[in-house]
């Protein structure tokens, strides 16, 4: 039996024309780190507080551990005891301590036992020393670990974390992701993470779910996500994919045009399957048009017509804007989408 089941799950709020969440299924397995990507507004947190019992699903179900999980409809107080979310501004109580903030959420057990798990969080979380400090005391990343010990210490089966990196800056970011990942395994709790960055994701998950106006639109391996995306959507997520119709590109290549299908279908080549090449050897020839340094290589945009343009990663450090310069790829590396969206 899965830890989590999302069944056809539907969410409409009155003020909106559209459906937050429409129809989502997917299943979660103890143990397995999933992240949820989309566009701001595409249902993710919605999903979230439909899962957390947060929120009462107009269609669908959510089971947890196979039993039915129920909104404020039913409850009087929201949310599931087994699931513990983690919201994007933290929620920390400004006038407590580091230490009561983690305590109020045992409150239930006793002294000793208190005490014991509180350190064993703060050293977790790499937080010990911190304990008699205030949150406004503390720095972005720390406040988050500080969100992120609460909501571990009741041992949760199911985490839920919504965008817990976008006030962080960069460097603390990476650090705290892959921490974060570290703990959720260690401690066998499943997670779900909402992100809108999808490199994030694929760092981090076991599977991950792409999101399109509160619809499901892939659930895969990172792997396979980025290997053979479903969709023109999910493929211009990743900042290597160049997505075209095979018209535009039969334009360009007339004697490949018994190799090419002519129905206006959409595929997608990756960056690093290009190559800029000798002249004698080149398949097409473009200008540079912009030139992105990213360390190991640089992201290169060639102009190949007015309306036709691909991105080349090189690691050709003497490439200069207006250059004309020959590419080649392999026309059997096309990849081509099953669905349109």
């Amino acid at each position: 039996m899965s830890l989590l089941e999302v069944q056809q799950v539907t969410k409409k709020y009155p003020n909106q024309d559209s459906k937050a969440v429409n129809a989502v299924s997917f299943t979660l397995q103890k143990g397995e780190f999933v992240s949820l990507v989309g566009e701001s507004g595409c249902g993710k947190t919605s999903l979230l507080k439909l899962i957390d019992g947060k929120e009462d699903a107009d269609e669908g179900q959510v089971l947890f551990q196979g039993k039915k999980v129920t909104g404020p409809s039913q409850n009087l107080l929201p949310g599931h005891p087994g699931i513990e979310m983690v919201f994007q501004d933290f929620d920390l109580f400004p006038n407590q301590t580091v230490f009561q903030n983690i305590s109020y959420f045992l409150r239930r057990y006793q002294k000793w036992y208190q005490e014991e798990r509180i350190q064993e969080l703060l050293d977790m979380c790499g937080l010990l020393g911190a304990e008699k400090k205030y949150p406004r005391e503390l720095s972005g990343g720390e406040q988050q670990r500080i969100a992120l010990a609460r909501a571990m210490a009741n041992s949760p089966q199911l985490l839920l974390m919504d965008e817990p990196f976008s006030n962080l800056d960069a460097l603390l970011k990476n650090r705290l992701k892959h921490q974060i990942a570290d703990l959720v395994h260690q401690t066998g709790t499943a997670a779900v993470f909402v992100t809108h960055d999808v490199m994030d994701a694929l760092s981090l998950s076991d599977k991950i779910i792409i999101m399109k106006k509160g619809e499901l639109v892939q659930v895969a391996t990172p792997q396979t996500l980025y290997q053979y995306p479903a969709t023109p959507y999910v493929a211009r997520f990743f900042p290597n994919s160049n997505v075209f119709s095979i018209n535009a590109l039969s334009a360009l290549l007339p004697q490949a045009v018994d190799v090419l299908p002519q129905n206006g279908q959409e595929a997608f080549l990756r960056a690093e399957e290009i190559e800029i090449c000798p002249e004698g050897d080149a398949l097409l020839t473009g200008i540079v048009k912009r030139l992105e340094y990213l360390g190991a290589y640089t992201q290169v945009q060639i102009q190949l017509s007015k309306d036709f343009s691909l991105r080349v990663n090189s690691t050709n450090i003497n490439l200069s804007l207006g250059e004309q310069v020959p590419i080649r790829f392999d026309l059997k590396s096309l990849h081509y989408f099953t669905k349109k969206k």
